[in-house]
Order: structure tokens, then sequence, then C-alpha cells
């Protein structure tokens, strides 16, 4: 009986499995379940960021690899220079492999752009200011008070003013508009 017998029989397959490269025993399948030999199927855990993540062990200990990155090697191939997994339907739990792809970081970025997950405006984990202080913001701007000033009034740099008057910060609301 080979290492492997264990994932050949057509008793435990539902669905198809591929083996993860260099982590000999843990298979992963279409639906993004991953599966070792000692365990029917691995619980994966969220990380913060929302994704999908499962601990494997080889002879080099144990590493931490996301789930979405795993079954996209598998189905749709080596992750190619510099690309990354783009979830098509924007649900990054969802890592089923029709709904992966390896895409550019900014093909990536544009997607979740049209999808509504990019961290915009106050969304964003760095932003200075609220959405009703960006408002004010550009009310004062208009009024014609200097980056300087309307910094001095919210506690931020003029720099932080300066792009959001410009739109280099704020891009997917409808400050600029006001």
């Amino acid at each position: 009986m080979s290492l492997y017998d264990w994932d050949t029989n057509p008793a435990n397959n539902t669905a198809e499995w591929k083996r993860v490269p260099s982590y000999p025993g843990y298979l992963v399948n279409r639906n993004g379940d991953v599966r070792g030999r000692s365990v029917p199927t691995l619980k994966p855990q969220l990380t913060r960021d929302g994704y999908h993540r499962v601990l494997l062990y080889n002879e080099n200990g144990p590493q931490h690899f996301s789930v979405h990155q795993l079954v996209c090697a598998a189905f749709n191939g080596k992750r190619p220079l510099g690309f990354s997994v783009n979830h098509i339907n924007g649900v990054r739990t969802d890592n089923r492999a029709e709904n992966l792809e390896w895409v550019t970081p900014k093909q990536n970025t544009q997607h979740r752009r049209n999808c509504g997950t990019y961290p915009s405006g106050e969304k964003n984990s760095r932003a200075k200011l609220s959405e009703d202080q960006a408002r004010q913001v550009m009310k004062l701007r208009s009024q014609g008070l200097t980056y300087k000033q309307i910094g001095q009034q919210f506690g931020v740099r003029p720099s932080t003013i300066g792009w959001l008057v410009t739109g280099k910060t704020w891009k997917e609301s409808n400050l600029v508009n006001l």
C-alpha cells in the first residue's frame, strides 16, 4: 500500500483532489477543501483580512498557507511571477477553483474597486478623517482656506488635505463633486 492509496480510493473521492506541491500527504479539491492523510478535512482559520488559511507540515516544519493560493495553484497552474489570486465574485472565503484566477496587482485592485471591496474613504485602515470631516474639508477649501489652515483645524498635515482635495485619496467617494 503506497503513501497515496488513501487518496485514490473512489469511496473517498466525491470531488477531484490534487496534491499540494512540497507538502506530501496534503490534498486540495475544486471546492477549496484541504485534507491530510490523518485528517479528513482541515478546518481553515479566518485571518484578520478575511481569508481562509490552513497550517501544513513537512520536513521543514509547519507553515501557514492561504487556501485560495493552494487551490489556484493546483487547478490554474503555477503562479506567474508578480501575479496574485483574484476572487472573481469578490468573496474572500469562496475558494472554489472556478472563482479563482491569477491577475496582476493592477488588475486585482481594479477588480476590487469594481466589486466595492476596495477599502476607500473611512473604510481604509489608514484614513485620518471620517467622511463627514472630509466633506467639511471640501467645503472649507471651496471657501478659500489653505491646506495648512484646514489641516490645523482637523489635526492633520497639509499634505493629507491636499491629497483629499485633489482626489488622490477618497477616489471612490463623491467628495470632489461637492
